[in-house]
């Protein structure tokens, strides 16, 4: 229909412009090869008009089969893309078995080839499908060779929340040849030494874990749990405690549990007076429990202006319990029982749920010969502890 309204809407144009040149229609001679064609102008006119349509008409008829072709992958396309999107519904609603299989029957389109593959993996692994996990993860690796990163890290990943952290290491170890600066990478490896209590392989490591794609706080734990360890070595020198902490970053190094953890294996090597001023300026800085416990740990060449120190803050926190039992040790290594005292029998009016308070008055009792009342100081303190443990269950 559209095709003979062109023809006509042609035909009627050219006959208009036959009718404009009536009066002197012209001629036009052609002439190849000994042959001669002679004919009006407004015939070649529409005969080139003619010509152009048809042309014109027929490479649509042949560009037809390809549209056809196109639209049917179209089609094809939208109806796979519906097919991952269900399987990415039933994947993030916990019905493994339904999308792992799913995911299977879209392999046909080579669309998101790596991304099916882990989400299948990832799928028959939540199961507890571990062989099919790693047939899934294999079969990613033979079609998408360029992501053997991605792959090896998926896999690393599952085999760590599965607890089979020798199975996540060797695959760490494995990924590592190439990259071994990746963000996800370090972290799962320096949680997988933390799991295997790995230390001195978590230390080497430890520089890096400032990189890493973990939670900040469980990231502190994680370095806290390297700096204890290396504190225990026998052969612990300053040099290398400043070693460690000088390769973490900033916000690592400068968190309160570090440095309190620093300071105080800094005081245990003679270095008393370095870890005074560290803990002093990182107090003034911010005032946290585990910098004040840690201030009452170590022992400065001045000992009774730590204390003083410390009973100038008591002013402005009297009902930190943290600080008063710094106070009492402080007092005690100064050998001011009387006031150690005041200061560990206080915490029991404001914090009687703290097992050290209970340690350290016992012992002071005990020195002062009142062994009767230290047990019974003793015996409280193990009920106080029975009861915090009885809560959490």
């Amino acid at each position: 229909m559209k095709i003979g309204i062109v023809l006509i809407f042609s035909m009627a144009v050219g006959a208009f412009i036959a009718h404009l040149l009536l009066k002197d229609i012209g001629y036009v001679l052609i002439e190849y090869l000994g042959y001669s064609i002679e004919t009006s102008f407004p015939f070649i006119l529409i005969l080139f008009l003619m010509l152009y349509f048809i042309i014109r008409t027929l490479a649509r008829f042949i560009f037809i089969p390809k549209k056809i072709i196109l639209n049917l992958e179209s089609i094809k396309n939208k109806k796979n893309n519906n097919k991952l999107n269900l399987a990415v519904k039933y994947f993030f609603e916990g019905s493994w078995a339904k999308a792992e299989k799913i995911f299977s029957n879209t392999l046909e389109s080579s669309d998101m080839l790596l991304i099916k593959f882990l989400l299948a993996a990832r799928a028959a692994n939540s199961q507890g499908l571990t062989n099919r996990r790693d047939e899934w993860l294999r079969l990613a690796y033979e079609n998408v060779p360029n992501s053997k990163s991605a792959i090896l890290l998926t896999k690393a990943e599952l085999q760590y929340n599965n607890k089979d952290y020798e199975g996540a290491l060797a695959t760490l170890e494995n990924y590592r040849d190439g990259k071994s600066n990746h963000p996800l990478g370090i972290e799962l490896l320096a949680k997988t030494y933390n799991s295997l209590q790995d230390w001195d392989s978590l230390i080497s490591i430890a520089a890096r874990i400032s990189n890493a794609e973990i939670d900040k706080q469980e990231k502190v734990s994680i370095v806290k749990n390297a700096l204890n360890r290396l504190g225990k070595k026998s052969n612990l020198t300053d040099k290398a405690l400043d070693l460690f902490i000088g390769g973490l970053s900033n916000s690592i190094r400068n968190e309160p549990g570090i440095v309190a953890t620093y300071s105080v294996l800094l005081g245990n090597l003679g270095l008393g007076d370095k870890a005074e001023q560290i803990l002093s300026k990182a107090i003034s800085k911010k005032w946290d429990n585990d910098l004040v416990l840690s201030y009452g740990l170590i022992r400065s060449s001045k000992l009774d202006n730590q204390l003083h120190k410390s009973e100038r803050w008591l002013e402005n926190h009297p009902e930190s319990a943290n600080l008063l039992l710094t106070c009492g040790r402080l007092c005690m290594s100064l050998e001011l029982w009387g006031k150690a005292k005041k200061y560990l029998e206080a915490i029991q009016t404001i914090d009687d749920t703290k097992l050290e308070s209970y340690q350290l008055y016992g012992l002071l009792l005990k020195n002062l010969g009142d062994c009767e009342r230290a047990c019974e100081v003793y015996r409280k303190g193990i009920e106080s502890s029975i009861r915090n443990m009885e809560k959490d269950y």
